[in-house]
């Protein structure tokens, strides 16, 4: 176990002491790059902020996956088992999955109101939509038959 974490978290701390020693050398002012000990202050300083945005934050992530993840599975069944559906709506799916999310959070902002979770919850609900339900379609209609036994 040390074997395998040892040399990533070796590498982690190499980082910051670069970082930290590479700033203070070459005189970088704070507001353009910070250095980790400044960051650390700053964390700690500001925690009773930090800890209640995370968990709202947290809180917008979860609700989107997890509604993204159902329907895009609900979607996905139904497009693997109908073919006449799968022909019409997987091509529709993979365009609209790069449609990029700088042209869709304003849109949501604008339905549900910039302070509402709801609109965050449905940003991460599509980006997780896509790509879950054409996997999963692929998935299902890859299979053949004979190798399910």
């Amino acid at each position: 176990m040390t074997r395998r974490y040892l040399p990533p978290a070796l590498v982690f701390v190499a980082i910051l002491v670069v970082w930290e020693v590479g700033v203070n050398a070459a005189g970088i002012k704070g507001f353009l790059l910070p250095p980790p000990s400044r960051i650390i202050a700053s964390v700690q300083s500001e925690w009773a902020v930090i800890w209640p945005a995370g968990l709202f934050t947290l809180r917008e992530a979860l609700g989107g996956l997890l509604g993204g993840t159902a329907l895009a599975v609900l979607a996905g069944f139904a497009v693997a088992r109908w073919s006449l559906i799968r022909a019409g709506a997987l091509p529709f799916a993979i365009a609209a999955g790069s449609a990029p999310i700088i042209a869709l959070a304003p849109i949501t902002n604008q339905w549900f109101g910039i302070t509402n979770p709801v609109a965050k919850m449905s940003v991460v609900g599509v980006m997780v939509f896509f790509p879950i339900m054409i996997n999963l379609v692929r998935g299902l209609t890859d299979v053949g038959a004979g190798k399910l036994h």
